[in-house]
């Protein structure tokens, strides 16, 4: 495993799901080697071993992998028995990965059931101990840590079979001691194991030539990678200026038609008032004439100051969204306020289709993100269902989601749910969405838009976006954007504004 959690196998370059905690500690060298259990590995479980590979600088430079089967570890369990119905298992952290009961391991965590969730806290804040819970039938458990990894091992009996013998306290002090025992040789299997993989790996100097040509097969990569990035970058804020571009075309075109209504009414009062004036003079207004003109008048201005509000409003909304798209820093945002804006400065575009948006977003949502990401993030949405989603004059339907929620780790985010009713995608075209330059319609859109997007949610935000879609049923995209506070939303600006 090189640096970027890239791990060379039998079948080629492969990403493996072990915690980036785990290989992070082994690459600092907080930690030389480690284990992580369970791991899924061409449908068998098995037990990741970790030993750091170190180049002539001491600093860790790969991590060497092996895949040991779990089942004689499974076997060891299922044979340790107490009494007439007590057993062992093996937790990694408070999730199980041995026990008699084979659908039980890698799916049960105690920790998730509301009945061994307090038994999971105890394991997870002493070293030893033992505790009553009522899971099925009320039963005794005593645990004890494997040392150096993040195992425990548990003895389980139920209460009653303790209560009616006579001599329980032996049948504890036995109990005890096994598991202390069992833990002990889980402890000096597992570092045996770790130690004679280690040496192995010293000795094989073609594979630490081979690590070496891929972490410098790596940097050639990164340097790519870093290119690429720049000039993607540059797209993205030429996209950004070419979207704010055509929305100024757009609503310079949209600000003529009130401009027209605010002219034609300033020439009626203009002539009204002349009219008023000359009779005036002439001494032939009458009283009921004169009340009928300043009505007239009443009824202009009344028009002129509604044209004049549709002007502000729209000139205020694109200079709202031209702020947004400049702010790279994290910062607090209402986010309906943000929706709402963005749909007014593209309200000139929006009237031309026949393609209405609706909106289900709290009043008081708001955020910690960087305003003119998501800006962005929604107008290309937009563009784009209005691009390829519908055809031309073709009637449909938008709508836009937003709410906070709270993930299984109990992490708080931003889940933005944005759907339309047009025209779907096949598989084909789902799997290609998301790259750069692949459009449906070559020639009317750029195929960027939602590449765009994709960069904004993942590499920015540092999110998810998931794509829903199948041919005419529409098409939803969710996507899920992390919310920043405190110390971690300072150090999240200073990394964007370049500190």
């Amino acid at each position: 495993m090189l640096k970027d959690n890239r791990v060379v196998s039998e079948d080629g370059l492969v990403k493996m799901s072990i915690p980036t905690k785990i290989t992070e500690m082994i690459f600092s060298g907080e930690k030389e080697h480690d284990i992580y259990m369970l791991y899924e590995y061409k449908g068998k479980k098995s037990i990741a071993v970790l030993v750091g590979i170190k180049g002539p600088d001491g600093e860790t430079k790969a991590i060497l992998i092996g895949l040991y089967p779990a089942d004689d570890l499974q076997k060891l369990i299922v044979q340790t028995k107490f009494g007439k119905s007590g057993y062992v298992g093996l937790l990694y952290g408070t999730l199980t990965v041995a026990h008699p009961m084979e659908e039980y391991v890698g799916n049960f965590d105690l920790a998730n059931n509301r009945w061994t969730k307090s038994f999971a806290e105890m394991i997870m804040k002493y070293e030893k101990g033992e505790g009553i819970y009522t899971f099925q039938v009320k039963k005794f458990a005593t645990f004890r840590k494997v040392a150096k990894y993040n195992l425990t091992v548990v003895a389980v009996i139920p209460y009653s079979e303790i209560v009616e013998e006579a001599n329980n306290v032996v049948r504890l002090r036995g109990f005890s001691h096994a598991i202390i025992t069992l833990s002990t040789f889980l402890a000096i299997l597992f570092s045996v194991v770790i130690i004679l993989f280690a040496i192995n790996v010293e000795k094989n100097e073609r594979l630490k030539k081979m690590v070496d040509e891929l972490n410098e097969m790596n940097n050639e990569l990164e340097a790519a990678f870093n290119e690429l990035k720049e000039a993607q970058s540059k797209i993205i804020n030429s996209e950004k200026m070419a979207a704010l571009g055509k929305m100024m075309v757009n609503i310079a075109h949209d600000v003529n038609t009130p401009a027209g209504v605010i002219y034609s009414s300033l020439t009626e009062v203009e002539h009204t008032l002349n009219d008023m004036k000359n009779k005036f003079f002439s001494e032939e207004l009458t009283e009921s004439e004169f009340l009928d003109k300043v009505d007239v008048l009443y009824q202009l201005t009344e028009i002129m100051t509604r044209n004049i509000r549709r002007i502000i409003d729209l000139v205020q909304s694109l200079k709202r969204v031209a702020i947004s798209e400049m702010v790279e820093n994290y910062s607090s945002v209402n986010l309906k306020v943000l929706v709402e804006d963005v749909l007014r400065a593209m309200y000139p575009k929006l009237r031309k289709s026949n393609v209405k948006i609706y909106t289900e977003i709290p009043n008081d949502l708001v955020v910690s993100s960087i305003p003119g990401a998501l800006a962005q993030i929604l107008i290309n949405l937009i563009d784009n269902a209005l691009v390829h989603a519908f055809d031309e004059n073709e009637e449909g339907t938008m709508l836009i989601k937003a709410e906070k929620i709270v993930t299984d780790e109990g992490k708080e985010v931003i889940k933005i749910t944005f759907t339309d009713n047009g025209k779907g995608m096949d598989e084909k075209t789902k799997k290609h969405t998301f790259e750069p330059f692949f459009t449906t319609k070559p020639g009317v859109g750029s195929g960027l838009g939602l590449s765009i997007v994709y960069t904004l949610v993942v590499e920015k935000l540092g999110g998810e976006i998931d794509l829903e879609s199948s041919p005419a049923t529409g098409t939803k995209i969710i996507i899920t954007i992390p919310e920043k506070k405190g110390d971690e939303h300072d150090e999240q600006s200073d990394k964007n504004s370049g500190k």
